[in-house]
């Protein structure tokens, strides 16, 4: 929601979970995850760049 859109921005990283097609269109510099498998899959790959 857009509630969340200013803390994402303010964080190391941010991830979009089933965000309607307006938010995602708003805010493309995140990624979009449309269940828990793509989440964590996101998460793992977010995880590995920061550790850099």
């Amino acid at each position: 929601s857009y509630n969340d859109t200013g803390m994402l921005q303010e964080a190391d990283a941010g991830i979009l979970f089933c965000p309607p097609e307006n938010v995602i269109k708003e805010f493309p510099q995140f990624p979009v995850s449309q269940n828990y498998e793509e989440f964590k899959n996101i998460i793992l790959k977010i995880r590995t760049t920061l550790n850099k």
